[in-house]
């Protein structure tokens, strides 16, 4: 998840370009690869879905952006 200062205009590509609080600019748009990577037993997964039991006392395995998995499974309730 980016989260830019401030946009900038769209460049010839048609993505969006995002000036970040360094001033750098990057290129977003569609990806092949996660933001993050979340894998744990399937068995664990109807408690931590309901939030019966918290997810950090089980046993995950997160790759990638392990701040962006974190704020996904805080929010993910499956009723």
């Amino acid at each position: 998840m980016v989260r830019p200062s401030r946009h900038d205009r769209a460049g010839g590509s048609g993505r969006r370009h995002l000036v970040r609080g360094t001033g750098r600019r990057r290129k977003t748009g569609p990806s092949d690869k996660p933001a993050a990577t979340i894998i744990g037993r399937a068995i664990d997964f109807p408690e931590r879905a309901t939030h019966r039991a918290d997810w950090r006392r089980r046993d995950l395995r997160i790759s990638g952006d392990a701040d962006y998995a974190a704020r996904f499974l805080d929010f993910v309730r499956v009723v």
